[in-house]
């Protein structure tokens, strides 16, 4: 493991580039160079010690997510993962009344897509799906759910409750009767949704919405379940009706381990169930005529992703370093491995210019035409927050993640040679450490999707210690594999 490119000079350190190395669950320790140069009259120091290695995830909290993912991603070299949704719904009104002998005519699900219109001029515009990944089919099951979600955690002591990935057998063995609806062959559509008419006029013109899944669902079930209970306790309030209804159970099968991976916006108003009515009511005539209605029951953020990865064949040797998000694998990095080195730095009173860390992408590991993640995340692993550069970040944008934090948390280039890299300034980190006394920690890297969210999760290793990460790397769907020490010269981590 080796320290490359360091100038130094009495008043000022210019760190150019750290160099990693990617190593099994045991540890080993290099050292690192100083490039001398001429225009800084540098001198040549090559013994920063360094280390690093891989954690495998077995399971990650899956709830308070800001998107839920469904459906099916084969992965290559990191294997198969299966996504599947428990989501909760909420009265748009409680105590709802129906009128008198209401006749439920239709019921309909819709979990819009993230998308974007491509051109908003055209009378029938294109969507474009932002986050689907994938065209092959799958089979879609809709169970009713009988596994009570809570907010909170009552034995312990009250915090935000923490629902995890493996957490299907709880659900498994509380579904309640056989399944709703089942979709043998489900993909994802960028066809826009038709909303259905209530004004009952032949000739009025259509209204849209952005593409979703969107189906019926029984009838009869929804009669039952809602219909019937006009006026009674269990509509009364949001948390009778939560109590009462809890959620359903979005199943996802691929025996051959293909189809296709979705980020659904449940944040979106037009995510929920709609249950189209009528009843019949006298006109101004006297005649009978229908009065058509909905009542809308509102997707809530009370909900699990579970998920199972499977496959794969990576190999955690020591020149290689792997990032998967999800049920995935994460890395982390010990930067100055030798307390004295360390301190006599600290007593160096060097000025920081800058310093990156520099991470080439194997290429070669992950089949021709794999999609990279466009954006991975550093953070202080040992305490489970993000970094002094994250704090200082000016160049935020909250429309437009790809391009947000790209000076601290740069998103993945490509160099004159093809050569795909990610680099990451840490400038801010390593001042904190060697001139101002911050305690030198542990960085993690994992995949992002979104580097604005800087809210952080707990996960748990395959071997079973629990640690922190960014809640933006649990529904990252895809990985990357970067060059260790033994890469060639002008890929080796850096």
């Amino acid at each position: 493991m080796v320290l490359k490119n360091i100038l130094w000079k009495p008043a000022i350190l210019s760190i150019a580039f750290f160099s990693l190395i990617a190593c099994d669950n045991d540890f080993k320790e290099v050292g690192a160079g100083i490039v001398d140069s001429g225009n800084f009259e540098a001198l040549l120091y090559d013994q920063v010690a360094l280390s690093s290695t891989n954690k495998e995830l077995e399971k990650v909290q899956t709830n308070r997510l800001s998107s839920y993912a469904l459906g099916v991603y084969n992965d290559g070299a990191f294997g198969v993962t299966t996504a599947d949704i428990v989501a909760q719904f909420a009265l748009s009104q409680t105590n709802p009344s129906f009128g008198e002998n209401p006749v439920l005519d239709s019921v309909v699900l819709n979990l819009p897509y993230f998308s974007s219109v491509e051109d908003e001029t055209s009378e029938n515009p294109k969507y474009v799906l932002d986050s689907v990944y994938g065209d092959q089919p799958f089979k879609l099951s809709v169970y009713q759910s009988g596994y009570a979600l809570r907010d909170y955690d009552p034995s312990n002591d009250y915090d935000p409750q923490a629902y995890y990935s493996d957490d299907v057998d709880k659900i498994e063995q509380n579904i309640v009767g056989g399944p709703l609806v089942v979709k043998e062959d489900f993909r994802p559509s960028a066809r826009r949704i038709v909303v259905q008419d209530l004004s009952g006029d032949e000739d009025a013109s259509p209204k849209y919405q952005s593409p979703a899944i969107h189906f019926k669902l029984p009838k009869e079930f929804f009669k039952n379940l809602i219909f019937k209970k006009q006026g009674e306790a269990e509509l009364s309030s949001h948390e009778s009706f939560l109590d009462y209804f809890r959620g359903l159970y979005f199943k996802v099968e691929s025996p051959q381990g293909q189809g296709s991976y979705s980020l659904l916006n449940f944040g979106s108003e037009d995510a929920g169930i709609t249950m189209y009515y009528h009843n019949e009511e006298k006109g101004d005539d006297g005649k009978k005529v229908k009065r058509y209605h909905s009542f809308k029951l509102n997707a809530v953020n009370r909900m699990i992703n579970l998920m199972h990865r499977s496959g794969g064949n990576m190999s955690f040797q020591n020149d290689r370093l792997y990032v998967k998000g999800g049920v995935g694998v994460l890395s982390y990095i010990d930067l100055f491995r030798d307390p004295e080195q360390l301190d006599s730095l600290r007593h160096a009173g060097w000025l920081i210019n800058e310093a990156n860390l520099k991470l080439y992408v194997d290429q070669k590991k992950l089949a021709s035409g794999y999609e990279f993640p466009q954006r991975i995340f550093v953070y202080d692993y040992k305490n489970g927050r993000v970094l002094k550069d994250y704090t200082n970040s000016t160049d935020i944008k909250d429309n437009d993640i790809l391009e947000s934090r790209v000076t601290h948390l740069g998103k993945l280039s490509e160099d004159d040679d093809g050569n795909l890299f990610y680099k990451i300034r840490l400038t801010d980190y390593i001042d904190e450490v060697l001139n101002k006394g911050a305690t030198n920690t542990r960085l993690g890297i994992v995949v992002s999707q979104n580097v604005n969210e800087d809210s952080f999760v707990n996960a748990v290793t395959q071997d079973g210690q629990v640690v922190r990460i960014p809640r933006s790397a649990v529904v990252a769907r895809n990985g990357a594999v970067f060059f260790g020490e033994k890469g060639s010269s002008d890929k080796a981590l850096k």
